[in-house]
């Protein structure tokens, strides 16, 4: 399992200490690390160039690929594609003998966004696209940022609707894949909580710095499969960009 761009800097989408407007970009470098479920999974750290860029319509931002559909005052409705870098292979761990090859795949879908005074709401709705797990994640989310200076801080819950597909194809295993010490197992349909806190430092005009966490609590569908030993998963950045 490796960490993906959009995962790292999940919460950096959103809290940009320094808007972006139409013909802007911004490179940068990210560092994360995560602690993942898998059972005997050593945590990984990973530093990762940043490309952002907006345009009228489209946007390329933390890994993730936009089009905006519609966007006024208070609302947004844009398509999206990412990557989801949830897969693994058997040298990744010794909990992981014997299993076969996990893929990352790639989702594309819709996200709906609405803000005002009272906070900004997100519906995300992704589907796989790229014949890998074949599933859904529908989420939905609740956050107000909030500023006081150079400061931008960003509190966050949400919760994730993963289809049965997807969970059984990360975390279920097949019957070819048995041991001794790891029984056969089904992967069902997960709703997963998570909660989110990101920071960002505006240095001057040009740069930023963000910082910030994802706790996310799973749910037992995916806990009480043989090859997870945590019901969490937790990943940690911290990011620089420049705007030019």
């Amino acid at each position: 399992m490796k960490l993906s761009l959009a995962q790292a800097a999940i919460l950096a989408v959103t809290i940009g200490a320094t808007p972006l407007m139409a013909g802007d970009f911004e490179l940068g470098a990210v560092a994360s690390h995560e602690r993942s479920p898998i059972a005997q999974f050593d945590d990984e750290t990973e530093f990762i160039p940043i490309i952002n860029y907006r345009g009228e319509r489209f946007n390329l931002m933390y890994g993730t690929l936009s089009y905006t559909l519609y966007e006024s005052d208070y609302s947004m409705i844009q398509l999206l594609g990412q990557g989801r870098s949830l897969g693994y292979k058997a040298s990744d761990s010794k909990a992981l003998v014997g299993m076969e090859k996990r893929e990352d795949g790639f989702d594309a879908g819709m996200r709906l966004t609405s803000g005002g005074n009272w906070g900004v709401a997100q519906l995300q709705l992704l589907n796989d696209i790229s014949d890998t797990h074949q599933g859904f994640e529908a989420s939905l989310a609740y956050s107000h940022p909030f500023e006081h200076s150079h400061w931008i801080f960003k509190p966050a819950i949400g919760v994730r609707a993963q289809s049965r597909d997807m969970v059984d194809y990360y975390y279920g295993v097949g019957d070819n894949e048995v041991t001794t010490e790891r029984q056969a197992y089904k992967g069902e349909s997960a709703i997963n909580l998570y909660l989110e806190f990101a920071v960002g430092y505006k240095l001057d005009r040009k740069w930023d710095v963000i910082a910030g966490m994802e706790y996310t609590i799973l749910d037992s569908t995916i806990s009480d499969s043989p090859v997870v030993e945590e019901d969490y998963r937790l990943v940690t950045f911290a990011a620089i960009v420049h705007k030019f």
